[in-house]
């Protein structure tokens, strides 16, 4: 984990303004070569999520005003191939990765043509489905070509976009009402550790001496111990909750 990283996770579990979380990402996401940034929800029960941290911000964005427009003005929302895409994946993907693996028709080229013409050249998104039918989308975008930094750090990305889900939408909550009956082990603490150093179960299995299978096993309680869908939110909510240190 890069000290960058670190730092953004630090510094979103220590702050408790919404704003300041928001200017924190939209800082960091710089780092990538990307100048612009959204993050929404894409279902009815994420829309009460983002509702109830701040009524007057239903969706965060700095794209351009007039993109916003156009994007409203065409309906886009209901032709937008990276929406449609980050419904059915649950990892982080370039725009060129939609491009390439779904077909297309002559609305969707201009949609990109639209986009590109606005600063949207290049991006990346990342899908965050949650429990309870929660699902947002985070995406990053420049108006030049994506740099390498961006395009290689895809997973360094995706925990990007867990930990500002998580501190974002969990600022009003306590800590301590999320530990209310979380019984973490030693040996669940010890892989979550690992695995925020970006260790496979493979890899796990041979520093802790057990199967893979067994390494395996531990990740699935620990996944639904923390009510989350996969291994990179486990490792970020962890952090968040002091469980493990980044």
């Amino acid at each position: 984990m890069s000290s960058e990283l670190k730092k953004f996770i630090n510094d979103t579990n220590l702050e408790k303004m919404p704003i300041n979380i928001i200017n924190i990402l939209q800082r960091h996401t710089m780092n990538y070569g990307c100048e612009f940034l959204a993050f929404g929800p894409t279902s009815a029960e994420a829309v009460k999520v983002m509702y109830d941290v701040d009524p007057d911000l239903p969706y965060i964005t700095n794209y351009p005003e007039k993109w916003i427009a156009k994007y409203k003005e065409k309906n886009y929302m209901d032709l937008d191939p990276v929406l449609k895409y980050a419904k059915i994946v649950n990892h982080a993907f370039s725009w060129k990765e939609v491009r390439s693996k779904t077909s297309t028709t002559h609305k969707i080229d201009l949609f990109w043509a639209d986009a590109e013409a606005h600063g949207l050249v290049c991006g990346i998104s990342i899908p965050l489905h949650g429990p309870n039918s929660l699902s947002f989308i985070m995406s990053v975008a420049s108006s030049m070509p994506i740099s390498c930094s961006a395009c290689t750090n895809l997973d360094e990305l995706q925990i990007v976009a867990y930990q500002f889900y998580l501190s974002y939408t969990t600022i009003n909550v306590t800590d301590e009402l999320y530990k209310l009956e979380l019984i973490i082990t030693k040996r669940e603490k010890e892989i979550l550790a690992w695995s925020a150093q970006g260790k496979s179960a493979w890899d796990i299995s041979i520093i802790l001496g057990i199967s893979e299978n067994t390494v395996n096993f531990h990740l699935k309680n620990i996944i639904k111990k923390l009510d989350v869908t996969n291994k990179v939110a486990a490792v970020v909510k962890a952090i968040r909750l002091g469980f493990i240190s980044c």
